[in-house]
């Protein structure tokens, strides 16, 4: 009788809290990877008609994308682009000394330096091909992003007040120059499990279709309208930051 009374009970207890011992034992609390801010810095090689111009350069770039549970991505990106080396560096020899100086507003003799100055805008898409099954967030990585190239030459001259280089005559000068770009990266994208290491490389190669945009060179005395092909072959590396968003909970009851 004890036996059966204890039997009883012990069912009847089972009934009553194993449903509560089902959700603590069987909750499900994932996090999926929703958003990456990306910072990087890539060496570029210009070639083409960018390579008459400039010489290798340095692009810091900023992105933002959103990553797919099909790992497919989405995003804006912009980069800005700098360098010391112009090889178009005797555009000012008409209103120069024969020593390459200028003569600023007082008579005195200024040094002009010159350096480039440009950037890109970018709508991309891009997949993750995950080769691990320890990670389905990393693997090689593939991005295509359309947009625009700009650059010009900037010029410098310090101190000084040189009126034969206002805003408005430096315009014939600067060289302007945008068009329509593509750009395609190849690489590796890591994205670690505890959150806390996170970073993508690769090669990124860049195709514009430009204008000079001011029209009429004035060292030259002529209307530059041809369509130029300005080409940049970089390396870069970057540091991400993820966004996860937590997926609703789940219940599972035994």
């Amino acid at each position: 009788m004890i036996l059966a009374s204890s039997h009883i009970l012990w069912v009847l207890f089972l009934f009553i809290f194993k449903p509560v011992f089902g959700q603590l034992t069987g909750k499900q609390d994932s996090a999926t990877l929703n958003i990456l801010f990306k910072a990087s810095y890539a060496f570029q090689f210009p070639s083409m008609d960018l390579a008459k111009r400039f010489g290798n350069n340095s692009n810091i770039c900023s992105e933002g994308e959103v990553k797919f549970a099909s790992n497919f991505t989405m995003g804006v990106k912009g980069a800005f682009i700098f360098g010391k080396q112009v090889r178009e560096d005797s555009i000012l020899n008409g209103i120069a000394t024969s020593q390459g100086y200028h003569i600023d507003k007082g008579g005195e003799l200024a040094t002009v330096y010159n350096d480039e100055r440009g950037f890109t805008v970018m709508a991309t898409v891009g997949k993750i091909f995950p080769i691990f099954k320890s990670n389905a967030n990393s693997g090689p990585f593939v991005q295509l992003g359309v947009g625009m190239l700009r650059h010009k030459i900037r010029y410098d001259w310090r101190q000084s007040n040189l009126p034969q280089l206002s805003k408005e005559l430096l315009k014939g000068y600067d060289r302007l120059t945008y068009g329509p770009a593509i750009e395609v990266f190849a690489g590796y994208m890591y994205l670690s499990k505890n959150r806390l290491i996170n970073f993508f490389g690769g090669v990124e190669y860049t195709m514009a279709w430009t204008r000079n945009r001011r029209g009429y060179n004035y060292d030259t005395m002529q209307y530059d309208t041809v369509l130029r092909k300005d080409a940049l072959l970089g390396i870069r590396a970057g540091w991400i930051l993820p966004i996860y968003r937590k997926e609703k909970k789940e219940f599972f009851y035994y």
